[in-house]
């Protein structure tokens, strides 16, 4: 192979892959300078250092609700639904067809009677049909 170009590199054979890789890295850096009203206020520019430092005053956070705490006919329609399984899929069931939810604290008071009474009505007719 000749020697020919200046400066050039030249390569008479390459074997294999050949992979050229160019990463690009991007950094910003953001300067926050808090400035008060006093040092803002002044006309030739220069920015007085402040003489007591404060900390910021933060708008107040949203407190979480806390959940309501279950109702009687609640708890006794979860204690129900603990029972079995089957119970609770059959509860589920039921409240998402009538309720349209399957929580047992999205109801009331009289839905979770009618649900609770339901359960128990399916209970005694599966009981009447086995004997």
């Amino acid at each position: 192979m000749q020697d020919l170009g200046d400066g050039n590199i030249q390569a008479g054979r390459v074997d294999g892959d050949l992979n050229n890789h160019l990463s690009t890295t991007n950094q910003t850096i953001y300067n926050i300078v808090v400035v008060s009203s006093e040092s803002a206020s002044n006309e030739d520019g220069t920015v007085q250092a402040p003489t007591e430092l404060q900390p910021p005053k933060l708008a107040p956070t949203a407190q979480p609700k806390k959940a309501a705490e279950a109702t009687t006919a609640q708890r006794e329609l979860l204690r129900f639904m603990a029972s079995s399984p089957a119970i609770e899929a059959r509860a589920e069931a039921f409240m998402r067809r009538e309720f349209e939810t399957d929580r047992v604290k999205k109801l009331s008071d009289f839905e979770c009677v009618r649900t609770t009474k339901y359960l128990e009505a399916c209970i005694q007719r599966a009981t009447a049909q086995r004997a």
